[in-house]
């Protein structure tokens, strides 16, 4: 079993810079590129600084930001960066060195592919367009996302994102893309359902389950036989990716235990977990690299 840091850091010096669309039209053209450069360099040094990290301290895997380079879709129709810009950019990734590294991407919740909405799918599909930018260049997989809204008709919603997924994206992109399962709308078996038909993996949230089972009043027994269905969902990977994070009020409390902690308790790890191998768990908590390590310590004494 091994952790992965998500995207920030606590008490580490390394800082990701981002800029507004709003503020970056404000500018003139040459102000405006000489700001998009500082940012995106920065962050791409950040990136390498972030690897350097996770490699020092045994930390197996590392979810990168979403903006690495903000909005660069629209500044591109814009014609603010040429297609040049871009191609400079991928080359910098190129160049960082992720070591062997297990590295994902996770798309904001604005990503919505079953969408009834014509703009809502054309703005989805620009976002994870730019993820896979990113992905591609430095050189994984594993964009992962959430299936979204019910739109009122849960099942129709499903369809309707499978159907857009297979019409927008080429089967190469749709290898690279993973779907969890969220607190409110869709349990795990759903996202199974929907990976099977698209054949991707499914990311396991425990956290999100535990949540999803308590506002319907369902069972919690059923744990590791959704992890066992999601497990068959990733036979031809190397890994098995899992999110875990402890609710930040308990979950007692319904309304409010999709909250995270700062740290994980690890008595949140089900203990089932221990008996299978090449597990990497994305730690969601708000102390970031110091809760990673504190979790790694902490699991010595279960």
């Amino acid at each position: 079993m091994e952790f992965s840091l998500c995207c920030k850091f606590y008490k580490e010096k390394i800082a990701y810079k981002v800029y507004t669309l709003t503020n970056i039209k404000s500018l003139s053209k040459e102000l405006a590129r000489e700001k998009i450069y500082s940012v995106v360099l920065n962050n791409i040094n950040s990136l390498q600084l972030s690897f350097d990290y996770c490699k020092n301290n045994k930390i197996k895997g590392f979810r990168l930001a979403s903006d690495i380079i903000p909005h660069h879709t629209n500044l591109l129709d814009l014609h603010i960066l040429e297609k040049n810009d871009l191609e400079f950019f991928r080359k910098k990734l190129k160049d960082l060195n992720p070591y062997d590294l297990v590295l994902s991407m996770h798309p904001g919740q604005f990503v919505n592919m079953g969408s009834p909405n014509p703009e809502v799918i054309k703005s989805s599909v620009k976002e994870i367009k730019e993820h896979l930018f990113i992905a591609d260049s430095i050189g994984f997989g594993d964009i992962n996302f959430h299936l979204g809204g019910t739109y009122g008709d849960k099942i129709n919603t499903m369809k309707n994102f499978i159907n857009n997924m297979r019409k927008e994206f080429s089967l190469d992109e749709l290898s690279k893309f993973t779907l969890e399962n969220d607190e409110f709308n869709y349990s795990i078996n759903d996202v199974i359902e929907v990976c099977h038909k698209l054949s991707i993996p499914a990311v396991f949230d425990i956290h999100h389950q535990r949540v999803y089972n308590n506002k319907f009043g369902l069972s919690h027994d059923t744990i590791e036989k959704e992890f066992l269905l999601a497990r068959e969902t990733w036979k031809d990977r190397k890994w098995q990716r899992l999110h875990i994070s402890s609710p930040k009020n308990g979950f007692e409390n319904i309304k409010d235990s999709r909250a995270h902690a700062d740290f994980i308790d690890a008595h949140h790890l089900p203990k089932f977990l221990f008996n299978y191998d090449n597990l990497i768990i994305d730690v969601e908590a708000k102390a970031k690299e110091v809760a990673v390590l504190k979790l790694y310590t902490d699991i010595l004494s279960l």
